[in-house]
């Protein structure tokens, strides 16, 4: 089981490597994992660092990093909270570690310049978002409503 991973590099996801499962998927973000810059995404960024770099820990280089439990950068992409009870409810999976690939597999509207690269060349749905003004004015009510929205197919 694997995952591309893309960075958002003048102005367009480009790929940059690939995490994969080196022991027992089931175990989600415990187990081992192989990390490795794409061949020529490395060739073109070797020894940069700053937004060109996965993570800072990992600069591009054509090195292989076997790491058990997984990159601590993956958790800012990984489902968590709220979000993660959502997209659980919409693969119709229950929380627990053997859900951690599907969910990253998943992780397409990451917060930073990070994602995982989409299962088909087809643009992922756009995210609908929240409005700033509205989030500042309505505090969570928003976010919940989409919660109650997604587990029950009715706001509220």
């Amino acid at each position: 089981m694997y995952v591309d991973l893309e960075l958002w590099l003048d102005d367009r996801w480009q790929v940059a490597g690939r995490m994969e499962s080196l022991g027992n998927p089931a175990t989600g973000y415990l187990g081992k994992v192989g990390l490795e810059y794409d061949y020529d995404y490395a060739m073109g960024q070797l020894g940069a660092g700053g937004s060109r770099a996965l993570s800072c820990r990992y600069p591009p280089s054509f090195e292989l990093w076997v790491e058990e439990p997984w990159p601590a950068f993956i958790f800012d992409i990984l489902h968590a909270g709220a979000a993660r009870r959502s997209m659980l409810a919409r693969l119709g999976r229950p929380d627990n570690r053997e859900a951690d690939w599907e969910l990253l597999a998943q992780a397409q509207f990451s917060p930073g310049n990070v994602r995982v690269r989409p299962a088909s060349d087809a643009a992922p749905a756009e995210h609908e978002g929240f409005d700033r003004a509205e989030v500042i004015e309505r505090g969570l009510e928003p976010l919940e409503q989409s919660v109650h929205r997604d587990l029950s197919g009715t706001a509220g």
